[in-house]
């Protein structure tokens, strides 16, 4: 599937945060079927680690206690099944000791923000279920369908399920109707991260990676409960394939296609600024950064006072690298703009061209 392809080549915590999850919800499914305790600790290890490369992971907790509760009721020994969730809790804990020093001194980036609108994973809301418009720390987005519509596109979604969209659909009926451990582990999985996602004032699909396992499940559960024989089941198998794969294709082409724009910027940069001044961006800092060896600093990280100090002791001139229409609309409610606005009236920059969706100023000195 696209999300999964495109997740394992960028630099992002989704594709081993995803394994990490599967691997922790499989080992405590194996406990179901076996209860061994080293199972069961090496699924909450599996948890630890999950949740320690992307903090949102800790939402699979409720999952897991919805699952622990359910095994509860099902095995006889269950005072074998508290002492073993105590000691593979331990086990988790201690797996957790770094990144727990870590988020004690520096503090959980999701929560960290300046001014009275937060971040999207600090303004939960059920309210934003029925939304399309949200005011956040990342600006001001529109979109075109309701948050709870929209993280339940990934059943049908190209980047996901597409035409085992069908199969994961009917296997959630038969998952309901027949087999209470298949729906108990999945629907719980995904309930906890839909309710999440849906109640934040932010859409992007790759969260959705985080419960695409049981979406899988399902889908796999449905294909081999269909009465259809084996030759029709393989050709809808082989052509779902093959539009994943294509869509998948052109995702990455759209992915690379926005890589050389990017690379575009780098090239304006390193053809008309052969010296080292004072540069400002914003949204393509990383790359200027790390293709041009010059010293770009990131725009967002400014404000007035600050800016105004470091471009009056600069000793040469001064180049901003904007998204100016972006700025003027995204971030339009959001002090961006107002630094932006700030910049363009007391210095009055002279625009020397644009690259793509980028505008680059320069001040004399």
């Amino acid at each position: 599937a696209g999300s999964a392809v495109r997740s394992s080549i960028v630099v992002m915590s989704d594709a081993p945060g995803i394994v990490l999850l599967a691997s922790g919800m499989l080992f405590l499914a194996k406990y179901f079927n076996e209860p061994k305790r080293y199972r069961l600790v090496l699924s909450f290890v599996f948890f630890s680690l999950g949740i320690s490369v992307r903090y949102a992971n800790a939402i699979i907790v409720l999952a897991v206690i919805i699952c622990l509760i359910y095994i509860y009721r099902k095995i006889p020994a269950k005072k074998v099944l508290l002492s073993d969730t105590i000691i593979a809790a331990l086990a988790g804990l201690v797996f957790f000791i770094p990144e727990f020093y870590y988020t004690s001194s520096y503090g959980i980036s999701y929560f960290n923000y300046e001014g009275t609108v937060g971040t999207w994973a600090s303004a939960w809301n059920p309210v934003n279920f029925f939304c399309l418009f949200f005011i956040t720390f990342d600006g001001t987005n529109h979109y075109r369908l309701y948050n709870g519509l929209f993280f339940l596109s990934p059943v049908f979604h190209p980047m996901y399920l597409l035409m085992f969209g069908l199969t994961s659909l009917w296997g959630m009926l038969q998952a309901v109707k027949k087999h209470a451990t298949v729906m108990i582990f999945c629907f719980s999985w995904i309930a906890a991260y839909y309710i999440y996602f849906s109640g934040c004032p932010y859409q992007s699909i790759r969260y959705t990676t985080s419960y695409f396992p049981p979406l899988i499940i399902f889908s796999v559960f449905g294909l081999s409960t269909l009465r259809f024989n084996y030759r029709f089941r393989i050709t809808y198998v082989l052509i779902s394939i093959i539009l994943l794969a294509g869509w998948s294709y052109h995702d990455l082409g759209k992915l690379n296609e926005q890589k050389q724009k990017e690379l575009e910027v780098v090239s304006w940069v390193n053809t008309n600024i052969t010296a080292s001044p004072l540069i400002y961006s914003f949204a393509v800092t990383g790359a200027l950064n790390h293709y041009t060896g010059k010293n770009v600093h990131e725009f967002f990280n400014y404000n007035e006072s600050k800016l105004t100090q470091e471009i009056d002791s600069a000793r040469g001139d001064v180049y901003f690298i904007l998204p100016a229409e972006v700025i003027n609309t995204q971030w339009s409610t959001r002090p961006l703009k107002g630094i932006f606005d700030f910049v363009m009236t007391e210095y009055r920059p002279v625009e020397l061209g644009k690259v793509d969706i980028y505008t680059i100023y320069r001040i004399d000195k």
